[in-house]
């Protein structure tokens, strides 16, 4: 398999990955209340876990491509990446939302 193919791959299960803790920390804010500790400290591994997962895509990715900055020389994996943060903010606004909604 070309390397170029085995990292594009590489990227999209690590992208599933990146879903997985992301609707973990969803559920983890609209499980414990506004002013729980327990939200700040199951909440914070997760995002912290998220950013550490698009660190760990590009060290992969440059690893097995040999591209020295993906950012700059693949279009894909910039896209993964956009795609990967536009749908996180975007579940995270609606999850505060409809948890808004539900307070009012």
């Amino acid at each position: 398999m070309n390397n170029l193919i085995f990292g594009r791959v590489i990227v999209l299960f690590f992208a599933g990955i990146f879903g997985v803790v992301w609707f973990v920390y969803c559920k983890i804010i609209t499980i414990y209340n506004e002013k729980s500790i327990k939200r700040v400290l199951y909440g914070a591994p997760c995002v912290a876990g998220a950013i550490g997962l698009i660190f760990i895509q590009l060290n992969i990715f440059s690893s097995i491509t040999h591209i020295r900055k993906p950012i700059d020389g693949d279009v894909y994996f910039v896209c993964i990446v956009l795609s990967e943060a536009v749908l996180a903010i975007a579940a995270l606004f609606m999850v505060l939302l409809k948890n808004r909604s539900s307070i009012l």
